[in-house]
C-alpha cells in the first residue's frame, strides 16, 4: 500500500501513540475496565483527521453524520459507534422524541479529543492512520491482507480493468487498495457479508488515502451490476455457512444455480451474477473446490453453461500462511471449451520474515498474461471431453503423461482385486501393534520408505475377517494420500493398517515391479496426481485409481522392462539392507 505523505513513520507511530493515551483516559473515566485496541486507536486517528479537515465538524452529532452520510459506508458502522459512544451518555427518558434527544455529548471528553487537533497537522494526522501499524500484526495476514500483492496485479491483468470499469471484490482485503493504486481512475466497491471491522478499516484507509470512489457494501442491490468482478476466496477449504445473503439472491435471483453445495462456489455466482453482459470474474479457489465430487454438480453447471473460460495453476507458497497452491478460475459466458495453464514455476524464491515464500515478479506476470491470452503452453478441452473427468478444473488432469507410443493400459484392467488396511483406533494400535513377534506381520504407511517396504513390527489381536486387509508376496501397495505417493511391492504376507490399497496383480500378464518402478517414477507421480483430489492432501479414490493408465510395449521390449524393473528393486532392497547395517554400526559406536 503506497505511502500518502513524507511524514516518518516513527513520527507517525508516537503521534499515534499519544492519541491513543488521551483515548485509553477518556474511556477510563467512565469504565474502569475499558482497553484499547487497534481497531479504536485507527477510528480515533481517523476521526481527529476528519475534524482537521472539516472545521464546521464541531459537534459528535456532526461527526456521526458525516460517517453516516458516507457513499463509502454501506454497512452497519458498529465500530465507529463503540468510538463516538465514549463522548455520549444515554437518556432513556422521553417519548416520541427524535433518536438523538436520547445523547448528551460529554462536553469535556469532547473537547478533550477535539483539543487534540491543534497538535498535529492534517497530513500527521493521515499518517497516524495509515503509515503506523493500523492493525493488530497477528491479524494483519489473516484478516486484512490475504490477497499477495503480486496475485492482485495477475487479477488486475487478467481482468484487463480500464480506468472506467466498475469493478467489485467479493471477499474484502487489502485488495482494492492496492488495485487503486494501479488503476486510481477505476470505479471499485468491495463486498463482505458479516466482516464489518474490514469493511471500516477498507472505508477509513481509502478516504485518507483520497480514493473517493470506494464503496463498502454488506449487501447488494437486486439490480447491482458490474464490468468485472474478483471473488477473493481464502485458499482453506471454507467453514463459512450456506445460509447467507448471497444464497440467499442465488435462490431468488438464478434459481438454476446448485446454491446449497460450497460457500466458495456461491461466491463465484455471485460474481457472475452480478457481471454484465461481455464482463469477466476471476476467483481464487483450492484444489478441492476444483477436484472432489462433492462439487461435481456446480462444476458441471458452471462448465455445461459456459460460465468457465479457463484456469491457471499459480506457484505454492505464495500467501503467508499456507503451502497449497492456489488456482485462478476465469469465469465468463458462451464458453465452448476451458484453457487450461500450468504457471507453477513462475516464481522467484524470497523471504518474508525469515519464512521462505514465492513470488511473482512483474516478468513472471507478464509471462503468464501472454501465456494465457495467447494459448501458448496451454491445454484447451472441450466440455464434452471434460464430462468424462466429472468435470475437474485442474490442468494436470489433461495432461498426457506416458508415451504416445506405447498401449496404455487402465491400472483397474491389470488389478484382479483391489483391497484397503484395516482401519484401527489409537488405542487398538497401541495394544494390538507390538515389537514382539507374532504369526501376523504389521505393515503401517509409514513402513513404505523410499519405495521399499521395512515392516519391524505384529499384530497381537484377533481378526474377525481374516484376509480381507492382507496383502500376499507380489501385492502393490500404493498409499492412499501423499505427494509424493508411496509405492512397493509386498515381499511377504502383511496385515496391512491404515489409508494403503493393496493391489493384487493379474501377474500372468503384468510385472507387479514394472507397475511399482513406472508409479513411483516422476511420469507415474504426474499420472497418479492427474486423478487425485483435494485442497491440501492429495487423495486418490479406488475409482481413480483404477483409471490410471500404464504403458505397456510391444512383448520383446515389454520383456526386458519387466526385468530391468526386478533388478531395480532388488538394488533397493539391498541397498535399503546396508542402510540398517550403517545405522546399527553407528548406533552401536556410541553405547
Amino acid at each position: 500500500m503506497r505511502a500518502i505523505n513524507n511524514v516518518p513513520a516513527e513520527n507517525a507511530r508516537r503521534i499515534r501513540t499519544e492519541i491513543a493515551t488521551v483515548i485509553t483516559e477518556i474511556g477510563k473515566a467512565n469504565d474502569e475496565g475499558f482497553e484499547i485496541y487497534k481497531m479504536i486507536e485507527t477510528i480515533g486517528c481517523y476521526c481527529l483527521w476528519l475534524l482537521k479537515s472539516n472545521p464546521s465538524i464541531d459537534t459528535v452529532k456532526n461527526l456521526v453524520e458525516k460517517i453516516a452520510g458516507k457513499k463509502s459506508n454501506q454497512f452497519a458502522l458498529m465500530a465507529f459507534d463503540d468510538f463516538t459512544n465514549l463522548f455520549l451518555s444515554f437518556n432513556p427518558s422521553g417519548i416520541n422524541i427524535e433518536p438523538w434527544d436520547h445523547f448528551e455529548e460529554k462536553s469535556d471528553e469532547w473537547n478533550r479529543f477535539k483539543e487534540l487537533t491543534s497538535r498535529y497537522t492534517e497530513e500527521e494526522l493521515a499518517a497516524a492512520v495509515c503509515t503506523a501499524e493500523f492493525i493488530e500484526e497477528e491479524f494483519y495476514d489473516s484478516f486484512f491482507a490475504t490477497e499477495p500483492i503480486e496475485i492482485g496485479k495477475l487479477v488486475d491483468k487478467i481482468l484487463g480493468i480500464n480506468k472506467s470499469d466498475s469493478v467489485i471484490e467479493i471477499g474484502g482485503s487489502s485488495y482494492v487498495l492496492d488495485a487503486l493504486e494501479r488503476n486510481p481512475e477505476a470505479k471499485i466497491e468491495v463486498y463482505d457479508e458479516d466482516n464489518y471491522s474490514l469493511l471500516t478499516l477498507i472505508s477509513i484507509l481509502a478516504d485518507v488515502m483520497g480514493y473517493s470512489n470506494v464503496v463498502c457494501r454488506s449487501g447488494f442491490a437486486e439490480d447491482a451490476e458490474y464490468d468485472k468482478a474478483f471473488v477473493n476466496n481464502t485458499l482453506e477449504p471454507s467453514e463459512q455457512s450456506l445460509t447467507t445473503d448471497v444464497q440467499y439472491d442465488l435462490e431468488n435471483e438464478w434459481k438454476e444455480f446448485p446454491s446449497d453445495i460450497s460457500y466458495d462456489w456461491n461466491m463465484c455466482g455471485a460474481g457472475l451474477l452480478r457481471t454484465a453482459e461481455g464482463g469477466k470474474t476471476v476467483a481464487i479457489m483450492n484444489a478441492g473446490e476444483l477436484t472432489l465430487n462433492k462439487y461435481r454438480e456446480v462444476r458441471e453447471f458452471l462448465c455445461k453453461g459456459g460460465f468457465i473460460e479457463g484456469v491457471i495453476l499459480l506457484p505454492d507458497k505464495m500467501y503467508a500462511n499456507t503451502w497449497i497452491n492456489p488456482y485462478m478460475l476465469i469465469m465468463g459466458r458462451n464458453n465452448e471449451t476451458v484453457k487450461f495453464l500450468d504457471a507453477r514455476n513462475e516464481y522467484v524464491p524470497s523471504r518474508i520474515k525469515g519464512k521462505r515464500i514465492n513470488l511473482l515478479n512483474d516478468e513472471g506476470i507478464t509471462e503468464i498474461v501472454k501465456k494465457y491470452e495467447s494459448g501458448e503452453s496451454c491445454i484447451e478441452v472441450s466440455v464434452s471431453e471434460m464430462e468424462e473427468c466429472d468435470y475437474v478444473l485442474t490442468p494436470n488432469r489433461y495432461v498426457k503423461v506416458n508415451d504416445v507410443d506405447a498401449n496404455l493400459v487402465r491400472l483397474g484392467n491389470m488389478v484382479k482385486e483391489v483391497k484397503r488396511g484395516i482401519t484401527l483406533s489409537a488405542s487398538d494400535m497401541d495394544q494390538m501393534i507390538m515389537d514382539n513377534p507374532s504369526d501376523i506381520r504389521c505393515l503401517l504407511p509409514s513402513d513404505i520408505t523410499a519405495g521399499v517396504v521395512t515392516a519391524e513390527k505384529y499384530f497381537h489381536g484377533e481378526l474377525r475377517k481374516p484376509g480381507k486387509n492382507e496383502a500376499n508376496r507380489g501385492d502393490v501397495l500404493i498409499s492412499k494420500t501423499g505427494n509424493p505417493f508411496r509405492i512397493a511391492v509386498a515381499d511377504r504376507s502383511y496385515l496391512v493398517v491404515g489409508n494403503t490399497y493393496i493391489l493384487n496383480i493379474d501377474s500372468s500378464k503384468y510385472s507387479p515391479e514394472y507397475i511399482k518402478c513406472y508409479l513411483s517414477s516422476e511420469a507415474g507421480q504426474k499420472e497418479i496426481m492427474k486423478y487425485a483430489s483435494g485442497a491440501t492432501t492429495p487423495i486418490i479414490s479406488v475409482a481413480n485409481l483404477s483409471s490410471i493408465e500404464i504403458p505397456v510395449h510391444d512383448e520383446a521390449t515389454q520383456k526386458e522392462m519387466d526385468k530391468h524393473a526386478e533388478n531395480i528393486l532388488s538394488a533397493m532392497e539391498e541397498s535399503y539392507k546396508q542402510i540398517k547395517i550403517c545405522e546399527d554400526e553407528m548406533n552401536a559406536l556410541f553405547r
